[in-house]
């Protein structure tokens, strides 16, 4: 009994909380509340088992021994940079999936009209050297510069 009765109580405040002041509360407020209770949470929870993280974790036990285990890979791997690099280790370059045959790619018909337009009907760009249109009327000069660029390059 001693446990049933604070444990509703936790539950009925969490569901009033829940049902009444979280609808009212900013998207801000709730992403600090919700970060300050898992901090509050992650403290309690190694508080809890803190005899645990202190001796009964494998990483400790490595600790004493890292700076051996690194210089073992490091002389490991150097040693097959330098029998790979002189030739004494082969690798395998060549590969043992088989070719694939591709099959021929059949020609591309020639879609185009017999008067050689493109296929959306556009007429050929048959405009003289000066790049008007035939029978235009000459361009007015430019009175600002924005008109001069776009009249020299476009």
């Amino acid at each position: 009994m001693e446990f049933v009765l604070p444990s509703l109580l936790v539950l009925l405040a969490g569901a009033f909380i829940v049902f009444s002041l979280l609808p009212k509360a900013t998207p801000l407020l709730l992403t600090f509340l919700s970060i300050i209770v898992l901090l509050l949470t992650l403290k309690h929870h190694y508080d809890l088992f803190e005899g645990e993280y202190k001796f009964l974790t494998m990483i400790d036990s490595l600790k004493e021994n890292a700076p051996m285990w690194l210089v073992t890979l490091v002389v490991v791997l150097v040693l097959g940079y330098l029998l790979a690099t002189i030739g004494l280790i082969k690798f395998n370059k060549g590969s043992n999936i088989p070719e694939v045959a591709m099959p021929a790619m059949p020609a591309t018909p020639n879609n185009r009209p017999a008067n050689n337009r493109p296929a959306n009907n556009r007429p050929a760009n048959n405009r003289p050297a000066n790049n008007r249109p035939p029978n235009s009327p000459a361009p007015q000069p430019a009175t600002n510069d924005l008109e001069r660029y776009v009249s020299k390059y476009v």
